[in-house]
């Protein structure tokens, strides 16, 4: 146990570049017992990043929401080796429509630890973001910039389309870009959608 809590230290210690969570996370329960005392000891428990990768899995999905909120930032604004080629950002990937729950929790509620956040498109996340944006009494929460991918779109154009998203309590507006990124191999458009806060 206690070169398990001094491996952990280490990491909590140090900042990535970018953190992939591809397969395995630590789990939320094993960091919680090893650092039970750590309100005294005021260490600091989070893996600090200026990009991160997480992909969910169907069956602990729960347990990778309680780990990207609670020992998860990537938040940094830029990087000194790549400031302009990888921004920062939290890539979520997931290919479970099941998992838009936990994912809808981390895009409304992780503003403090994440300043944009990528995820593969999903109808029902989509759909509850936009409602939440709308209808929300509090969006400061809520993470400043989500980009979706993979959107199968209709028809192609290659023009950006913009609409303007607002809340009818609070005075929020946000930016839903929709631009084609590239054409499958079925000919097909494959969007990218992006909701950025702008006020």
């Amino acid at each position: 146990m206690k070169i398990a809590r001094y491996l952990l230290e280490q990491v909590f210690k140090c900042f990535f570049e970018l953190v992939c969570f591809q397969r395995a996370i630590f789990n939320p329960k094993f960091i919680e017992l090893l650092f039970d005392e750590n309100k005294t000891t005021k260490i600091p428990l989070q893996i600090n990043s200026n990009r991160a990768f997480m992909k969910f899995c169907n069956k602990n999905s729960e347990c990778f929401l309680t780990f990207a909120m609670n020992y998860l930032i990537s938040n940094h604004q830029g990087s000194r080796t790549y400031p302009l080629t990888y921004p920062n950002q939290f890539t979520i990937y997931s290919e479970n429509e099941k998992n838009a729950i936990e994912i809808f929790e981390i895009l409304t509620n992780g503003a403090n630890k994440f300043s944009k956040v990528c995820c593969n498109y999903s109808v029902l996340l989509h759909d509850l973001i936009v409602q939440h944006i709308e209808t929300s009494k509090d969006l400061s929460k809520m993470v400043k910039e989500i980009e979706f991918r993979g959107f199968i779109g209709p028809t192609y154009t290659n023009r950006i389309i913009n609409y303007q998203l607002s809340n009818k309590y609070i005075p929020a507006i946000y930016n839903k870009q929709v631009h084609c990124t590239y054409i499958n191999e079925n000919y097909v458009p494959v969007f990218e959608i992006i909701i950025k806060r702008i006020k």
